[in-house]
């Protein structure tokens, strides 16, 4: 026996259905999800669909007198490509387990650590638990999940088996002492920076869609009710179609960029380049390595987005659905490694999965983590 933590989807995919068979009629669904690989082709193409509800969005917030986004929304074809993948999810769900032995990194009595794959819900996942978990004796299962990914996100997954473990180590997630890192790929050029860490705010927009806000808005009132919370992520260029081979010693001043968002001398790292098209028409790839501060929603999507280095697939937060011929049918990212202390043993824990294929074909090596003294 066992309870298991688990939020419904229903009603959300419902309300989405409906309203997009609102738009259409009494047409198939499939009508409107065929054309989405040739309306989303490119990065331009995402851009132009999303200014003009940008440009509405931004005079209201001024109306009201609430902080002003700015990261661009995503507009209502991302609603479409989302629907798609969430009723492929949906359908994985009643087709049978999520997750096999081979996907077990690690497991104890109280913890069980998995690499869950890309276009799963966690709720799915957590189902199959039971199934996989080694016999504990007469100890009843308190299945938690201390994080959780997006359903097109691939990677680690922790999952606590007693109230004890879930509660130590969901403190921990909410202290930051946890260190984690990500792998994402990124419709873009290799950019001439080498690294750099973002600060800024993020929260719910007007239409609930989670923006990055300026540093000095955190702490002010949503139109939600919620509050500007801060974000802050450090970024790795890693690997690319170009690769590094073009600029193995970067000058001093790129190698590590500092941005603070909404600062008057913050550095726009990419973003005029975005703009004025010059990256537009090359379809390279760059994989970055994220290592999050923070743990807000979409933190790493959000920051890529506004760093000019938008997820391949990630249609909801500028990224196009089709790049170099081919369609992404998830987002290209990646929970690459955690490591904790444990929470009952106080061990530490360093857990590190394998490269997904997409960052292996680019030459990605698997993260090395630091080793304590």
């Amino acid at each position: 026996m066992f309870y298991a933590s688990c939020l419904p989807r229903t009603c959300t995919f419902l309300s989405l259905r409906l309203k997009l068979q609102s738009q259409i009629g009494n047409g198939p669904l499939e009508s409107i999800f065929s054309p989405l690989s040739t309306r989303m082709t490119s990065r331009v193409t995402a851009q132009a669909m999303v200014e003009r509800d940008c440009d509405e969005e931004l005079e209201k917030e001024q109306e009201m007198d609430y902080p002003i986004p700015l990261s661009p929304f995503a507009g209502e074809l991302s609603k479409e490509v989302e629907l798609q993948r969430a009723l492929v999810a949906e359908a994985a769900m009643k087709a049978g387990p999520a997750i096999g032995q081979e996907s077990v990194l690690f497991e104890d009595d109280w913890l069980m650590i998995v690499n869950k794959p890309r276009g799963l819900y966690c709720e799915h996942v957590l189902a199959t638990i039971p199934s996989l978990c080694r016999s504990s004796g007469e100890t009843q299962l308190h299945l938690h999940m201390a994080n959780r990914l997006d359903r097109d996100t691939s990677g680690i997954m922790v999952i606590t088996k007693c109230k004890e473990a879930a509660a130590k180590l969901t403190r921990a997630f909410t202290n930051r002492e946890v260190q984690k890192t990500y792998l994402a790929q990124c419709a873009r050029a290799k950019p001439t920076w080498r690294k750099t860490r973002i600060e800024s705010g993020h929260g719910r927009s007007r239409y609930g869609a989670w923006r990055v806000y300026a540093k000095h808005d955190i702490g002010r009132r949503l139109p939600g009710g919620s509050t500007v919370r801060d974000m802050v992520t450090r970024v790795e260029i890693i690997a690319g179609t170009n690769s590094l081979k073009q600029d193995p010693q970067p000058s001093p001043e790129h190698d590590f960029v500092e941005v603070v968002v909404g600062r008057e001398d913050e550095v726009r790292l990419g973003k005029d380049e975005v703009e004025d098209g010059s990256l537009r028409e090359t379809q390279e790839l760059t994989v970055v390595r994220a290592f999050p501060e923070t743990g807000r929603t979409h933190q790493i999507r959000l920051h890529c987005q506004y760093l000019g280095l938008s997820l391949c697939g990630d249609v909801k937060y500028g990224g196009p659905l089709v790049w170099q011929g081919l369609s992404y049918d998830s987002h290209a990212l990646h929970a690459e490694s955690l490591a904790f202390r444990h929470p009952i043993t106080k061990e530490p824990i360093s857990v590190v999965t394998p490269c997904p294929s997409w960052a292996a074909q680019l030459g990605v090596k698997p993260f090395e983590p630091k080793t304590s003294e």
